[in-house]
C-alpha cells in the first residue's frame, strides 16, 4: 500500500463506523454486524460515527486493528471511504443485522 499521511487516511474516511462492528466470517465472505458494535463507538445525532478511542486507532494501540489489517482481512465494506486503497480482488464485507441476514445458514 502507497503510504499515506495520517491527514490523508482521515480525509478518505467517511466516519460510517461500519468497521467498527463485529464481524463473522462463513464459507470465506465477511458480514458487518450492524447490531452489535465496538464499546467505543459512539454515534452522534447526524449518524456520524466517533470512537472515543479515535486518536489511536489509525496506529493499532487502541485495541483496533490497523487499517493494513482491515483490508487485508477483507472485513470493509464496498462503500468504505477507503475503497481506493482496496487491492484488485478485493472481496467487500457485507453489513447485516442478524444472523438471518445471512444467506449460508
Amino acid at each position: 500500500m502507497k503510504e499515506r499521511s495520517i491527514e490523508e487516511l482521515e480525509a478518505m474516511c467517511k466516519r460510517c463506523g461500519k468497521c467498527c462492528h463485529e464481524k463473522l466470517r462463513v464459507n470465506g465472505e465477511v458480514y458487518i454486524f450492524m447490531k452489535a458494535s465496538c464499546p467505543f463507538l459512539e454515534y452522534d445525532r447526524d449518524k456520524v460515527a466517533s470512537c472515543k478511542c479515535y486518536e489511536e486507532r489509525l496506529k493499532g494501540t487502541a485495541g483496533c486493528i490497523t487499517l493494513e489489517e482491515a483490508i487485508s482481512r477483507e472485513i470493509l465494506p464496498a462503500d468504505c471511504g477507503y475503497r481506493e486503497l482496496f487491492p484488485k480482488g478485493y472481496r467487500p464485507a457485507t453489513c447485516v443485522n442478524t444472523l438471518r441476514d445471512l444467506h449460508v445458514l
